[in-house]
């Protein structure tokens, strides 16, 4: 092993360049296939699997996709981040906690029916959720 160590030490950067581009391209690769498993594993699996992996003292691997949608006010903040930062005129320090502030007291001042775009996307996303965990649950 030292021999190897010491020939990887005497090699140039040019020269090492091949091997990190492949070692890159590798951990590309390994992400998409181990996302593309997580989508598929049975709910069960993957609960045996953190099991064992708790029981190593190694963090707790977590399926792919939302697993709570975006709550309405939320969404409503991200839709007026933007215009709110553009008329924003304090120090930037401050831009994100004022941003918020505005975002509840227009949300606090809206009616339900202004709010209700906000909820049904909420009720949407929820659904399509809570369908994705039954499929998965069927599936294992």
């Amino acid at each position: 092993m030292t021999e190897n160590s010491a020939a990887w030490k005497a090699l140039s950067d040019a020269e090492k360049q091949p091997y990190v581009d492949r070692a890159k391209a590798g951990q590309v690769e390994y992400k998409i296939r181990r996302d593309e498993y997580l989508k598929t594993v049975p709910r069960k699996v993957l609960t045996e699997i953190n099991r064992q992996r708790r029981k190593r003292g190694h963090q707790k691997i977590r399926g792919i996709g939302p697993t709570r949608p975006l709550q309405p006010f939320m969404r409503f903040s991200q839709d007026i981040r933007d215009e709110f930062l553009a008329a924003y005129t304090g120090p930037p320090r401050n831009a994100v906690p004022a941003s918020a502030a505005a975002a509840g007291i227009r949300w606090r001042n809206m009616s339900d029916a202004d709010k209700a775009p906000y909820v049904e996307a909420f009720n949407r996303e929820k659904e399509a959720i809570e369908a994705q965990k039954e499929a998965a649950v069927d599936a294992s």
